[in-house]
C-alpha cells in the first residue's frame, strides 16, 4: 500500500528525495547487518525513504526509535505478565508510525 502511495505521489508531484533515501537505506542496511532489523524492516524503510526529504531524516530516525522503544517496553511488560517469551518486536509498526508523523509534519509545514 505504501508503494502505491509513493508512486502516485511521485507521478503527481514529482517529489523523490534520493539523498535522504540513500542515507536512510544505508542506515537501515547497517542495522540489518548488525541484526537489529529483519529483512522486512529494511525493505519497508527502503520504500518509505523515497518520500522523506533530507531535512526530515533525523526526525524520522528519532521518532522511529522513540516509538520502537515504547513498543519494546509494552512487549516486555506483556511477556513478563504472561510468563512467555516473545518472538520479538514488530518494528514495522514503529517505522510506519514514524513515517506518518514525518509526513504529517510536512503537510502542516506547507
Amino acid at each position: 500500500m505504501a508503494c502505491v502511495a509513493i508512486i502516485i505521489n511521485t507521478l503527481l508531484v514529482g517529489d523523490v528525495y534520493l539523498t535522504g533515501s540513500g542515507m536512510l537505506i544505508s542506515f537501515a542496511f547497517f542495522l540489518y547487518v548488525l541484526g537489529f532489523f529483519a529483512g522486512g524492516d529494511f525493505k519497508l524503510i527502503s520504500v518509505l525513504s523515497l518520500n522523506i526529504p533530507i531535512e526530515s531524516v533525523p526526525g524520522f530516525i528519532i521518532d522511529m526509535f522513540l516509538i520502537g522503544g515504547i513498543l519494546s517496553l509494552l512487549y516486555l511488560i506483556k511477556n513478563k505478565l504472561m510468563s512467555n517469551v516473545g518472538r520479538g518486536v514488530p518494528y514495522g509498526v514503529a517505522i510506519s508510525l514514524a513515517y506518518v508523523l514525518v509526513q504529517h509534519s510536512l503537510v502542516e509545514a506547507t
